[in-house]
């Protein structure tokens, strides 16, 4: 059996966010407008909230998109449709997911915009452990935590009331 400590619970969750939208609001503030892409599953949960409260502090258009990634074979696995492709072409990108253990999940992701001129790509997350093995940082983080590689942090965002991160001892 796993013991588990709460790291934040809904309170703490939204502030995070609400702090998270006013930073990123102040950086996509003279922007022409600005494509979201959530990493499916607690990443999309995040960036729908991202961009609900980042809407009202900058009058631009946000378009909110989900990534589609196996996240056990991520290579190749990542898909954005044509109509997305020319869309973001010379666009300002935000990659948004929960948390960030490794950097593999958001450099697979990331992968999809190499090959597209998009103005700039920046990334946030909501938690990063720092055990980046992928050269992927963060623009924009919530909090920072050290853990071993034994722990697990398993987000759960689907309700903002009763949101939290837990942490798991293995």
């Amino acid at each position: 059996m796993k013991d588990a400590n709460l790291l934040l619970n809904a309170k703490q969750i939204n502030l995070k966010i609400q702090r998270l939208s006013n930073e990123a609001a102040e950086r996509y503030y003279n922007s022409k407008s600005l494509y979201v892409f959530g990493i499916e599953g607690q990443g999309y949960k995040l960036a729908e909230r991202i961009v609900e409260e980042v809407k009202p502090l900058i009058q631009i258009p946000i378009y909110l998109n989900k990534i589609n990634i196996d996240k056990v074979y991520p290579i190749e696995s990542v898909k954005i449709s044509d109509k997305i492709i020319n869309e973001i072409k010379n666009k300002d990108v935000l990659l948004i997911d929960d948390v960030l253990n490794s950097g593999r999940t958001l450099f697979y992701a990331m992968q999809v915009f190499v090959e597209i001129p998009i103005r700039s790509l920046r990334v946030l997350v909501l938690v990063n452990r720092g055990h980046q093995q992928f050269p992927v940082y963060s623009d924009f983080v919530g909090m920072t935590l050290s853990t071993t590689y034994q722990n697990h942090i398993e987000a759960d965002l689907n309700n903002k009331t009763s949101s939290q991160v837990i942490l798991y001892h293995k």
